[in-house]
C-alpha cells in the first residue's frame, strides 16, 4: 500500500484478540493503519453511522450483542460498499465460509494468522471490494467504460477470468494467465473446467501445461460482458496456504511418532521387542514404506536386523550381509554418520540390493545410530510413492534417531549393571557363606559407598538388618554419628574403589542400634570384577571390643602395681 493511511474499523469483543492485531497492524511497514475499537456491533454500528470514514472492517461475529451471519447482516445494511473480514475461531470456520458467501471478502482464523497475512488480506480485501463494487455498477447501471473496466481488471493482485455461458473462457487478466501458465491466446475459448455458481465459494486446483498444479480460491458472480450475460470468477493463489496446512499435518504426524516412540521406550524393557516396535511404529503410524533397524558391531560387522513394512526385505539383506556384501549407501552411513537422504540409488548400488531405491518408491532416508562414542548400527526407511517429505521431517528423522540410539545405550548399560551387581552378590554370597561361620563381619560397598551385602553377623554385632540398609548409605549416618569419624571411614572407601588401595587393622568406633559403642578392626579391599575393572569394596570386620577392654583392664592393673611398694623395699631405697 506503500505508506497509504487505512482506516480499520475493528469490531472485537475480546480485549485480548483486539490488543494482539492491534499489535501486528502497528508492525506493518508499508501502510499506516488509523484503527477505530468498538466492543459491540451497537457501537460498530453507531461510529459507522456518524460519518467517520472506513475503509475496512475486522468483524467478530460472535458479539455480546449479535452472533452469527447476523452480526454480518447488521453492518451490510448499514454500508455494503465497505470491506468486511471475519474474526473466527478454529471451530467456527464453516460459518466463516457462510459469511464469505454471504457478501465478506475474507475470513482469518485466530491464532493462525501474523502482521504480513493480515496487512495482505486488508490489502486484497479492499482491492477485491473496489472491484466488486465497481463490476455491480458495471452490470447495474452500464456506466463503466471499457477502458475503466480493463484497467480495474488488469490492475487487480488476484487472477480474474470472464466465462461465457457455454462455459469458455473469453477474457483473462494477467494474473490469471500466471495462475493458469498459459498466454491469452492460448486461454482463450477453452472450456473453464469448473463449477461456475454465482454467489458459490469453492477451492479449485489449476493443472499447468508443465504438469505442475496451483491451489486457488474462487469467488464467482454474474455479469454482463459486451452485452451478454457471462461469469466472472475471482481467483487467489493459496498454494502456499495449501503446502503450510500440509507441512503441519505431516509434522503431526512425526510428532505423533515421536510421542509413540517415547511411550515404547518408558514401557518396554526388552531391546529386541523394542526395536521391532519401533519398526512397526515408522511403518503403521506415519505411513513410510518400509522401515529397518540394523545392528552392527563397533567394525561393522552385521548382528541382527529389525524390520517392517511390505518391501522390508530381511532374507535378502541378511543374506546380503552375510556374504560380506554390506550396501554402498549402509556403509557410507556407518562411516559417515548424520542423516543420509537418497533419492536415487547410488552409482554402485546392485539391482537386487534391498535398499535399492527403486524399489522403495522415492528414495531412502538414513541416520547412524550411536551414543556416547558407541555406534550401534543404523536406522533406514523408505519414502513410498506420492509421499512428502520437508526439511523439517528430515531434521525429526535425525533427532528420533538419536533417541533411539540413546535407548540402545541405556538398556545395553542396565544390562551390564544388573550382570555385574549379580556377580558382586554371587562372589559376596559365597564369601559371606564361609566368613559367617567364622564370626567375621562382611560389606560389599558399591562405587556410590551403597550397601550390596550386610551378613549376618553385621545384623548381630550392629543390630540393624540386612533389609534395612542393603541398597542404602544411610548406615554410615547410623553407625557414625560423629560426622568427623564417619568421614574417614567414608574416605577410606572411596580412595579404596578411586585408587585401589587397602588398609589393614583400621579400627573405628561405632554406634549401635541400642546405644553401645564397638570397637571394630576393619580390613579393607577393592573388589574387580573379571575384566579386572574395580566394581566396589569389600570390608571385613572383627569386634574387638572386649579385646580391648581387656587390654585396657592389663595396663591399668601394671600401672597400679607399679605404685606398690613391697615391705624393705622402702629401707633399700637410696
Amino acid at each position: 500500500m506503500n505508506g497509504e493511511r487505512v482506516k480499520i474499523l475493528l469490531i472485537e469483543d475480546d480485549s485480548g484478540d483486539a490488543f494482539l492485531i492491534q499489535e501486528m497492524l502497528a508492525g506493518v511497514t508499508d501502510a499506516i493503519f488509523e484503527q477505530q475499537w468498538c466492543r459491540t456491533l451497537s457501537s460498530g454500528i453507531e461510529y459507522m453511522s456518524s460519518g467517520q470514514p472506513v475503509d475496512v472492517i475486522l468483524l467478530d461475529l460472535t458479539l455480546p450483542d449479535s452472533s452469527g451471519l447476523a452480526t454480518l447482516h447488521g453492518i451490510k445494511n448499514i454500508n455494503d460498499r465497505i470491506p468486511v473480514i471475519i474474526l473466527t475461531g478454529m471451530s467456527s470456520e464453516e460459518i466463516a465460509y457462510q459469511a464469505v458467501s454471504k457478501g465478506a471478502q475474507d475470513f482469518l482464523v485466530k491464532g493462525r494468522f501474523n502482521s504480513d497475512s493480515l496487512s495482505r488480506s486488508i490489502r486484497y480485501s479492499i482491492q477485491r471490494q473496489k472491484l466488486f463494487s465497481d463490476l455491480m455498477d458495471v452490470s447495474w447501471h452500464l456506466q463503466m467504460s471499457e477502458m475503466r473496466f480493463r484497467d480495474i481488471f488488469e490492475s487487480n493482485a488476484d487472477g480474474i477470468v470472464i466465462v461465457g455461458p457455454d462455459e469458455k473462457i473469453l477474457m483473462a487478466n494477467q494474473s490469471a494467465l500466471e495462475l493458469f501458465g498459459r498466454t491469452a491466446e492460448e486461454l482463450a475459448y477453452v472450456p473453464f473446467g469448473h463449477p461456475l455458481v454465482p454467489g458459490q465459494f469453492s477451492e479449485i486446483e489449476i493443472l499447468r501445461p508443465d504438469s505442475s498444479s496451483v491451489f486457488v480460491e474462487m469467488r464467482t458472480t454474474q455479469t454482463v460482458f459486451e452485452g451478454r450475460q457471462a461469469f466472472l470468477a475471482t481467483l487467489r493463489d493459496i498454494s502456499d496456504r495449501r503446502l503450510s496446512e500440509m507441512k503441519t499435518r505431516n509434522l503431526n504426524a512425526i510428532l505423533n511418532v515421536m510421542r509413540k516412540i517415547s511411550r515404547i521406550m518408558l514401557s518396554t524393557r526388552d531391546l529386541r521387542v523394542f526395536l521391532q516396535s519401533i519398526c512397526n511404529t515408522f511403518v503403521e503410524t506415519r505411513g513410510y514404506g518400509s522401515a529397518w533397524i540394523v545392528r552392527t558391531g563397533q567394525y561393522g560387522e552385521y548382528l541382527e536386523l529389525f524390520s517392517a513394512g511390505s518391501d522390508a526385505d530381511m532374507e535378502n539383506l541378511v543374506a546380503y550381509w552375510l556374504k560380506a556384501r554390506m550396501p554402498e549407501c549402509a556403509k557410507q552411513v556407518l562411516i559417515h554418520g548424520g542423516v543420509e537422504y537418497l533419492e536415487e540409488s547410488l552409482p554402485s548400488c546392485n539391482a537386487d540390493c534391498p535398499f535399492n531405491c527403486r524399489r522403495s518408491g522415492m528414495g531412502t532416508i538414513s541416520a547412524r545410530l550411536e551414543h556416547a562414542g558407541n555406534i550401534y548400527g543404523f536406522l533406514k526407511i523408505s519414502i513410498p510413492e506420492g509421499f512428502v517429505m520437508h526439511e523439517e521431517e528430515k531434521e525429526l528423522f535425525g533427532e528420533m534417531a538419536s533417541s533411539i540410539s540413546y535407548a540402545i545405550y541405556s538398556r545395553d548399560n542396565e544390562v551390564g549393571k544388573q550382570d555385574q551387581e549379580s556377580r558382586i552378590r554371587q562372589m559376596a554370597l559365597i564369601q559371606d557363606q564361609q566368613i559367617d561361620s567364622s564370626g567375621v563381619w562382611l560389606n560389599v560397598i558399591d562405587p556410590h559407598g551403597g550397601i550390596m551385602v550386610w551378613n549376618k553377623t553385621a545384623e548381630i554385632i550392629s543390630g540393624y538388618m540386612s533389609d534395612e540398609v542393603v541398597g542404602r548409605s544411610v548406615v554410615w549416618d547410623w553407625l557414625y554419628p560423629d560426622a568427623a569419624e564417619k568421614d574417614r571411614i567414608v574416605g577410606h572407601i572411596r580412595r579404596i574403589i578411586e585408587e585401589g588401595k587397602g588398609f589393614d587393622s583400621l579400627e573405628t568406633h561405632i554406634r549401635t542400634r541400642n546405644g553401645d559403642t564397638r570397637c571394630i578392626a576393619w580390613h579393607l579391599r577393592n573388589l574387580s570384577d573379571e575384566y579386572g575393572e574395580t566394581v566396589g569394596a569389600i570390608m571385613l570386620g572383627r569386634d574387638v571390643t572386649e579385646h580391648r577392654q581387656a587390654e585396657d583392664d592389663l595396663r591399668r592393673t601394671t600401672q597400679w602395681l607399679k605404685k606398690i611398694t613391697m615391705p624393705g623395699e622402702a629401707d633399700n631405697q637410696p
